[in-house]
């Protein structure tokens, strides 16, 4: 799994959201999301759902941001 860091704050951006928004759809403190993502993505796969369903996500640019395809 090669996460995407730059890709995910970019689709963020892109949708109109902010990392504190991502932060409040997971029910996390937005540190957390900053931690999580410089530790290369350490998101469950729940969480990754529900990240993909509020940025309205295609399973091509989920694939990219979390998976590295």
């Amino acid at each position: 799994m090669e996460f995407n860091g730059h890709v995910f704050k970019g689709a963020v951006i892109s949708k109109g959201f902010s990392l504190q928004d991502i932060a409040d759809c997971l029910g996390i403190n937005c540190s957390t999301l900053y931690r999580k993502i410089a530790r290369n993505g350490d998101f469950s796969r729940a969480e990754i759902r529900k990240i993909a369903d509020k940025l309205s996500l295609n399973e091509a640019e989920r694939d990219a941001i979390f998976f590295g395809l």
